[in-house]
C-alpha cells in the first residue's frame, strides 16, 4: 500500500548522490537512484496502516 508515500518521503538527486527526506527532515543518501527509491517504499510499506491513513 503506497498511499501516503509522497507526503512522508522525498527521492531527490544532490550533485552526485541520491537523497531520501523523511516528513521528520532526516536525510539518508544513496549511490542510485534505484537504491533511494526502494529504501523509501520499504520505510513506508514498513509504516502502521494508522499512520498512512491519517498521517497528523
Amino acid at each position: 500500500m503506497h498511499l501516503a508515500h509522497v507526503e512522508r518521503f522525498v527521492v531527490f538527486q544532490a550533485q552526485n548522490e541520491w537523497l531520501v527526506t523523511c516528513r521528520d527532515r532526516t536525510q539518508i543518501t544513496f549511490s542510485t537512484r534505484e537504491e533511494a527509491e526502494t529504501s523509501a517504499l520499504n520505510a513506508a510499506d514498513a509504516l502502521p496502516l494508522k499512520d498512512i491513513l491519517f498521517p497528523f
